[in-house]
C-alpha cells in the first residue's frame, strides 16, 4: 500500500473540514506558534507577499492572523477568508464557494498558506481553478514530506551592505502530521515537480523554493500574466 494510500485509511475525524471549521482561536495560539522556526515562516510570508507588490490581496486561511494583521497595519489591503468564523475573517465559506460571494470581484494576489494541505488531495486542482477566477496570481506554500538535518542563518557582508540568507540541509524521513491529507512528496502524484505541472494549467509562469530558515514549508509563486 502507498503512503497516499495509508494516510487516505486513517480516516478524517482528526483532519478535514469538520476540524478545521471547529477549531477554536485559542488554537492558533499554542506554544507551536511561538516557536522561532515558526515565527520565521510568518516573516518570510510576509516577506514574500510584500515583495510581489500587490494591490489587493485576498487571504485564504487566516490562521491566528498574524500575516493579514501585519501587512494591513503596512497599508496593504487586505481582505481574508476561512470556514472558521471563530478566526473572524472578513468571510467565512468554503473555498469552493467563494467565487460567488464575491460576485465578479477579482484580487491583485491571492495568498493561500498552509491550507491545500488540510484537504484531500483529489479536490487540489479544483481549488487551483477556483483560486485562479479570483486572481491572476497566486500565493501557494505547502509542507514538505521530509524533515530537513542541518543549519540556516544570515550572512552579513557589510562592504556589499547586504544580508545573504545560507543554509546547508539533508532531507530525512518522518511521519506526515496527521492533521493532513497529504504533503510535498508523499507520493509521485503531489511531488514538487508534479504540482507545479498542475499549477502551470492555469499560471503560466510558476517558481518554487523551500523556505530558507524552515525548509518545511515550500512556496510556490505563480502568474498568469
Amino acid at each position: 500500500m502507498t503512503i497516499m494510500a495509508q494516510v487516505q485509511k486513517l480516516g478524517s475525524i482528526s483532519r478535514g473540514a469538520e476540524r478545521e471549521r471547529a477549531l477554536k482561536r485559542p488554537e492558533y495560539f499554542s506554544n507551536h506558534y511561538f516557536s522561532m522556526v515558526q515565527l520565521t515562516s510568518h516573516a518570510q510570508q510576509i516577506h514574500d507577499i510584500n515583495a510581489l507588490n500587490p494591490v489587493s490581496v485576498l487571504e485564504i486561511g487566516i490562521g491566528n492572523g498574524f500575516t493579514s494583521s501585519f501587512l494591513r497595519l503596512a497599508g496593504h489591503d487586505i481582505t481574508t477568508a476561512d470556514i472558521n468564523d471563530d478566526l473572524e475573517p472578513d468571510y467565512v465559506a468554503p473555498l469552493a464557494e467563494l467565487p460567488g460571494l464575491m460576485k465578479g470581484r477579482q484580487f491583485d494576489l491571492v495568498a493561500c498558506c498552509e491550507v491545500l494541505e488540510h484537504m484531500p488531495w483529489d479536490e487540489f486542482e479544483n481549488s487551483i481553478s477556483t483560486m485562479r477566477q479570483l486572481s491572476p496570481r497566486l500565493y501557494l506554500t505547502l509542507p514538505n514530506y521530509a524533515k530537513f538535518f542541518g543549519f540556516s542563518g544570515f550572512l552579513d557582508i557589510p562592504r556589499i551592505r547586504r544580508l545573504m540568507n545560507v543554509g546547508a540541509y539533508l532531507p530525512i524521513p518522518r511521519k506526515i502530521s496527521p492533521e493532513h491529507f497529504w504533503e510535498v512528496g508523499t507520493s509521485r502524484e503531489n511531488s514538487a515537480r508534479a504540482i507545479k505541472a498542475i499549477l502551470r494549467r492555469y499560471y503560466p509562469r510558476v517558481r518554487d523554493y523551500s523556505y530558507r530558515l524552515n525548509r518545511y514549508h515550500h512556496a510556490f509563486v505563480c502568474e498568469s500574466d
